[in-house]
């Protein structure tokens, strides 16, 4: 009996061994997962840092994540100038339906600018011109 529940014992132990892993979280915001790739994507938050470089480079799938409300409740209209510059092909809804976040497929070699607006205030913008 003794011999038993120790085998049953170190058996159990070897099954709750703790688990690492290396991948990144989910890309997720409000509640709705944007990217889900292993090596992370990066947002770019609008909302919160106005004044954000250029970007040059897509993230991880080929996209741009970008943030345009600071909160879930209160989302944004966002506006991409010109139109053929970039598509939307994901919100994130805030509460009140608008997006707080988008996932745009930008074009190439076409620069173009994000603009997120509340109530007719701009509250930020991201230039981008992605290179082939």
């Amino acid at each position: 009996m003794g011999r038993t529940t120790l085998i049953l014992a170190l058996g159990l132990l070897a099954a709750c061994r703790p688990t690492f892993s290396t991948a990144a979280p989910p890309t997720l915001v409000c509640g709705t997962t944007l990217a889900g790739s292993v090596a992370g994507s990066v947002v770019f938050d609008i909302a919160r840092y106005p004044s954000i470089p250029t970007v040059t480079a897509e993230t991880v799938g080929d996209v741009l994540i970008v943030r345009v409300s600071d909160d879930c409740a209160r989302g944004s209209t966002v506006g991409i100038v010109p139109v053929t510059a970039a598509r939307i092909v994901k919100t994130a809804p805030a509460s009140d339906g608008l997006p707080e976040a988008v996932v745009l497929k930008p074009a190439v070699s076409e620069p173009g600018r994000v603009v997120a607006t509340q109530d007719g205030r701009v509250v930020g913008v991201l230039n981008f011109r992605i290179s082939p």
